[in-house]
């Protein structure tokens, strides 16, 4: 179902423009991301939208009420937000009001991991 609803998505541009930190819920994990705040957000939204709208039709909760789509480039155990925060926080002072992102790659795949296994949910051709 998730495969049909998402196979007809085009390639577009992810801007990465933000430097932020997020923590996993069970508070084991603390992570430095780079959030996509410019294009390609309204493109990962729609595709969020229909996972929410499938995991419904199967009466699961959606994965989070507010996403805010990153890559992590750094990990640390625990509950660390409170030295990463500076860390962030500085690398967007260096980055400046300049309006140019900090790095973009194109959309070409949804995969999911679940444990050690990878599904290729949507991939386009090169």
């Amino acid at each position: 179902m998730l495969r049909h609803r998402l196979q007809f998505q085009k390639r577009y541009w992810m801007e990465f423009n933000k430097w932020d930190t997020f923590v996993n819920d069970e508070l084991t994990r603390s992570f430095l991301s780079l959030e996509v705040t410019g294009a390609g957000l309204n493109e990962i939204s729609k595709q969020i939208s229909v996972v929410d709208e499938i995991y419904r039709l199967h009466g699961l909760p959606e994965f989070y009420k507010n996403p805010r789509p990153h890559i992590s480039l750094l990990w640390a155990l625990g509950d660390e937000s409170n030295l990463l925060k500076p860390a962030a926080d500085e690398l967007n002072k260096l980055n400046g009001s300049s309006g140019r992102h900090i790095f973009s790659c194109k959309f070409n795949e949804i995969s999911c991991r679940i444990g050690k296994k990878l599904y290729t949910i949507c991939k386009l051709a090169d």
